[in-house]
């Protein structure tokens, strides 16, 4: 990933460890071109074999929604059902694929966007969701644009989770340890716990092949048990931000807090 992206990452992810609630300029951060029943949107992604992100504009279809800024399904729901591509154009793709636009390495994301919106030909790629082992867009918070689904999906709940490459991470979940059809689980409120302290991450989506294991840890037991259980020991974890972010990033991450032991560690069996 170019310093111009990695800036641009980096500068989502103070955002969000700062508490902001909204993006102030959409455009220069996430926005792309739009017709009125799409629109294009800035989405990180981490591909297995990779190991730093990569930045690309996806299609969502808009679901305006009346006090919803660009209403879409979420993006967990995106990549484990793709919608149907087009049959031509820059975001034509096969069955089970996704198309995107990709910014090229030099270019800055809001250099990138205004291209988009100026409709400039850029880089086309088509991704496979079977592939990706995180994604995630440059919202504060992913829009939820089906309130149906959203409240009947149940509550969340607070899990730690351990990637297969050694990410320790904590955040809350309707998907984890529940339905099995979810190829991507969503992950708000997240932190990763490294040997240098706690981050705070925007809410990211993970491929559920990725996860090597997780615990329910309960609403009430948020700070774990990063100290007493093996596979989620803070000094142990892989130093590198999930996100693909050198970790070196972690300069400033709060210390991690004294953990408490999780009440529930099988919430399958829970009625």
């Amino acid at each position: 990933m170019s310093q111009l992206h990695t800036d641009h990452l980096r500068a989502h992810v103070a955002r969000v460890g700062e508490g902001c609630v909204a993006v102030g300029d959409p455009e220069g951060v996430f926005l792309g071109a739009e017709d009125g029943e799409f629109f294009q949107e800035l989405v990180g992604f981490r591909l297995a074999g990779m190991s730093s992100a990569i930045l690309a504009a996806l299609r969502f279809q808009s679901h305006g929604l009346p006090g919803v800024p660009y209403a879409r399904e979420s993006l967990a729901s995106y990549l484990t059902r793709p919608p149907r591509a087009p049959l031509s154009g820059p975001f034509a793709a096969p069955a089970g694929r996704v198309g995107a636009l990709m910014p090229r390495a030099y270019e800055s994301m809001p250099d990138f966007l205004r291209g988009l919106r100026a409709g400039r030909d850029v880089p086309s790629i088509v991704l496979d969701p079977g592939q990706i082992q995180l994604a995630f867009d440059f919202r504060t918070h992913n829009p939820s644009a089906l309130e149906v689904l959203k409240q009947g999906a149940g509550p969340l709940r607070v899990y730690a989770l351990r990637t297969v490459d050694g990410h320790v991470l904590v955040g809350r979940s309707r998907t984890l340890g529940g339905r099995q059809s979810h190829r991507f689980v969503a992950l708000a409120d997240a932190f990763q716990f490294t040997p240098h302290g706690r981050l705070r991450l925007p809410d990211i989506m993970l491929s559920a092949s990725w996860i090597g294991l997780w615990s329910d840890v309960t609403e009430e037991n948020t700070r774990l048990a990063t100290a007493q259980w093996t596979p989620f020991l803070a000094r142990d974890a892989n130093p590198e931000i999930v996100l693909g972010m050198p970790s070196a990033a972690t300069v400033g991450a709060a210390s991690a807090e004294q953990p408490v032991v999780p009440a529930s560690r099988f919430p399958a069996a829970k009625g």
